[in-house]
Protein backbone atom coordinates (compact mmCIF):
# COMPACT_ATOMS: atom_id res chain seq x y z
CA UNK A 1 0.00 0.00 0.00
CA UNK A 2 1.22 3.41 -0.88
CA UNK A 3 2.16 6.10 1.73
CA UNK A 4 0.05 9.14 -0.21
CA UNK A 5 -2.84 8.61 -2.57
CA UNK A 6 -3.91 10.90 -5.35
CA UNK A 7 -7.24 11.16 -5.66
CA UNK A 8 -9.80 12.97 -7.52
CA UNK A 9 -13.75 12.11 -6.37
CA UNK A 10 -16.79 14.03 -7.87
CA UNK A 11 -18.82 14.04 -4.80
CA UNK A 12 -21.96 14.83 -6.89
CA UNK A 13 -23.54 11.56 -6.26
CA UNK A 14 -23.61 12.16 -2.27
CA UNK A 15 -27.03 12.13 -0.59
CA UNK A 16 -25.35 14.46 2.02
CA UNK A 17 -22.78 16.30 3.20
CA UNK A 18 -21.65 17.89 6.06
CA UNK A 19 -18.46 20.30 6.92
CA UNK A 20 -16.91 20.11 10.18
CA UNK A 21 -14.09 23.04 11.48
CA UNK A 22 -12.52 22.55 14.60
CA UNK A 23 -8.96 22.09 16.40
CA UNK A 24 -7.54 23.04 13.30
CA UNK A 25 -9.36 20.10 11.63
CA UNK A 26 -11.27 20.99 8.27
CA UNK A 27 -12.66 18.03 6.80
CA UNK A 28 -16.19 17.52 4.38
CA UNK A 29 -18.49 14.56 4.70
CA UNK A 30 -20.19 12.84 2.15
CA UNK A 31 -22.69 10.45 2.24
CA UNK A 32 -23.54 7.25 0.49
CA UNK A 33 -26.31 5.06 0.50
CA UNK A 34 -24.23 1.52 0.68
CA UNK A 35 -26.01 0.54 -2.57
CA UNK A 36 -24.40 3.08 -3.85
CA UNK A 37 -21.18 1.83 -5.87
CA UNK A 38 -18.00 3.62 -5.25
CA UNK A 39 -16.84 4.60 -9.59
CA UNK A 40 -14.25 7.64 -8.36
CA UNK A 41 -10.37 7.15 -7.67
CA UNK A 42 -10.46 7.41 -4.01
CA UNK A 43 -6.64 6.00 -4.58
CA UNK A 44 -5.93 3.15 -1.94
CA UNK A 45 -8.98 3.56 0.19
CA UNK A 46 -10.95 2.04 -2.40
CA UNK A 47 -9.14 -1.40 -1.62
CA UNK A 48 -10.52 -0.95 1.69
CA UNK A 49 -13.88 -0.26 0.40
CA UNK A 50 -13.80 -3.20 -2.17
CA UNK A 51 -13.30 -5.74 0.88
CA UNK A 52 -15.91 -4.25 2.50
CA UNK A 53 -18.14 -4.42 -0.67
CA UNK A 54 -17.40 -8.43 -1.43
CA UNK A 55 -18.21 -9.27 2.47
CA UNK A 56 -21.58 -7.80 1.74
CA UNK A 57 -24.36 -9.09 0.10
CA UNK A 58 -27.29 -6.89 -1.74
CA UNK A 59 -29.70 -7.23 1.34
CA UNK A 60 -27.30 -7.74 4.33
CA UNK A 61 -24.67 -5.37 5.51
CA UNK A 62 -21.25 -7.19 5.88
CA UNK A 63 -20.32 -8.62 10.08
CA UNK A 64 -17.81 -7.41 12.49
CA UNK A 65 -15.89 -11.11 12.57
CA UNK A 66 -12.37 -11.99 12.34
CA UNK A 67 -12.44 -13.22 8.65
CA UNK A 68 -13.35 -9.56 8.02
CA UNK A 69 -10.41 -8.76 10.09
CA UNK A 70 -8.14 -11.08 8.48
CA UNK A 71 -8.79 -9.43 5.09
CA UNK A 72 -8.41 -5.98 5.97
CA UNK A 73 -4.67 -7.06 7.71
CA UNK A 74 -2.50 -4.43 5.57
CA UNK A 75 -5.54 -1.64 6.82
CA UNK A 76 -4.67 -2.26 10.70
CA UNK A 77 -2.49 0.25 10.98
CA UNK A 78 -4.66 3.08 8.86
CA UNK A 79 -8.21 1.67 10.52
CA UNK A 80 -10.53 1.73 13.94
CA UNK A 81 -13.78 0.16 14.74
CA UNK A 82 -16.14 1.29 16.56
CA UNK A 83 -19.17 0.43 17.70
CA UNK A 84 -22.42 2.25 17.04
CA UNK A 85 -26.00 1.75 17.82
CA UNK A 86 -29.79 3.24 17.89
CA UNK A 87 -29.05 5.62 20.90
CA UNK A 88 -26.86 7.80 18.75
CA UNK A 89 -26.71 10.90 21.90
CA UNK A 90 -23.45 8.79 24.07
CA UNK A 91 -20.21 9.22 22.14
CA UNK A 92 -19.42 5.99 20.51
CA UNK A 93 -16.68 3.44 21.62
CA UNK A 94 -13.47 2.81 19.99
CA UNK A 95 -13.15 -0.79 20.19
CA UNK A 96 -9.83 -1.05 18.25
CA UNK A 97 -7.67 2.20 17.05
CA UNK A 98 -4.41 1.80 15.14
CA UNK A 99 -1.41 3.73 15.83
CA UNK A 100 -0.90 5.72 12.69
CA UNK A 101 -4.62 6.84 13.13
CA UNK A 102 -3.69 9.79 15.91
CA UNK A 103 -0.51 10.50 13.98
CA UNK A 104 -2.55 10.93 10.86
CA UNK A 105 -5.51 12.54 12.57
CA UNK A 106 -3.49 15.01 14.05
CA UNK A 107 -4.04 13.49 18.08
CA UNK A 108 -0.90 12.73 19.80
CA UNK A 109 -2.08 9.11 20.94
CA UNK A 110 -5.10 6.64 20.24
CA UNK A 111 -6.89 7.91 23.66
CA UNK A 112 -6.46 11.71 23.17
CA UNK A 113 -8.07 10.84 19.42
CA UNK A 114 -11.10 8.77 20.83
CA UNK A 115 -11.66 11.66 24.02
CA UNK A 116 -11.34 14.51 21.61
CA UNK A 117 -15.28 13.64 20.86
CA UNK A 118 -15.97 14.56 24.52
CA UNK A 119 -14.55 18.28 23.79
CA UNK A 120 -16.35 19.34 20.17
CA UNK A 121 -18.13 22.33 20.56
CA UNK A 122 -21.84 22.49 20.80
CA UNK A 123 -22.35 22.55 17.00
CA UNK A 124 -19.68 20.08 16.17
CA UNK A 125 -21.31 17.52 18.58
CA UNK A 126 -25.01 17.96 16.81
CA UNK A 127 -22.77 17.61 13.48
CA UNK A 128 -20.57 14.87 14.72
CA UNK A 129 -24.28 12.60 16.18
CA UNK A 130 -25.83 13.23 12.80
CA UNK A 131 -22.33 11.84 10.74
CA UNK A 132 -23.51 8.49 13.13
CA UNK A 133 -27.28 8.80 12.27
CA UNK A 134 -26.19 8.33 8.54
CA UNK A 135 -23.99 5.59 9.12
CA UNK A 136 -26.50 3.95 11.52
CA UNK A 137 -29.06 4.15 8.79
CA UNK A 138 -26.46 2.02 6.24
CA UNK A 139 -24.54 4.90 4.53
CA UNK A 140 -20.51 5.28 4.18
CA UNK A 141 -19.14 8.03 4.51
CA UNK A 142 -15.86 9.58 2.57
CA UNK A 143 -14.46 12.69 4.36
CA UNK A 144 -12.11 14.67 2.11
CA UNK A 145 -9.74 17.43 4.58
CA UNK A 146 -6.80 18.86 6.20
CA UNK A 147 -5.46 17.93 9.67
CA UNK A 148 -2.55 19.41 12.07
CA UNK A 149 0.55 18.06 11.18
CA UNK A 150 2.98 17.56 13.69
CA UNK A 151 5.68 19.73 12.03
CA UNK A 152 3.24 22.45 12.58
CA UNK A 153 1.97 22.22 8.98
CA UNK A 154 -1.37 20.99 7.81
CA UNK A 155 -1.64 16.73 6.05
CA UNK A 156 -4.61 16.40 3.32
CA UNK A 157 -6.30 13.34 4.29
CA UNK A 158 -9.03 10.89 2.94
CA UNK A 159 -11.17 9.27 5.52
CA UNK A 160 -13.61 5.98 4.79
CA UNK A 161 -16.59 4.63 7.66
CA UNK A 162 -18.66 1.27 6.50
CA UNK A 163 -21.54 0.20 8.74
CA UNK A 164 -21.46 -3.02 9.52
CA UNK A 165 -24.28 -5.19 11.18
CA UNK A 166 -24.15 -8.09 13.75
CA UNK A 167 -27.29 -9.77 11.96
CA UNK A 168 -26.57 -8.35 8.66
CA UNK A 169 -29.71 -5.56 8.93
CA UNK A 170 -29.13 -3.41 12.16
CA UNK A 171 -25.84 -1.54 12.11
CA UNK A 172 -23.55 -1.99 15.55
CA UNK A 173 -19.99 -1.07 14.41
CA UNK A 174 -18.50 1.19 11.80
CA UNK A 175 -14.92 0.70 10.07
CA UNK A 176 -12.80 3.78 9.54
CA UNK A 177 -9.94 4.11 7.52
CA UNK A 178 -7.48 7.44 7.10
CA UNK A 179 -4.77 7.74 4.54
CA UNK A 180 -2.94 10.91 3.74
CA UNK A 181 -3.79 12.38 0.59
CA UNK A 182 -1.59 13.97 -2.34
Amino acid sequence: MSEHVSTSVNFGDAVHSIKFRENGRNLLSYFFHVDQKIEENIGDLLKFYTIWEAARSSDHLPRWNTSLLEQLSEWHQFMRISHIGPMIKPAKCDLANSKKLPQTMGAESPDSLKNKVDYLSLKNQSKYREYLRYIYKHHYVISVGTTPFYDGGTLPIILMSLPLAENGKDVTHFLSAVTPMS
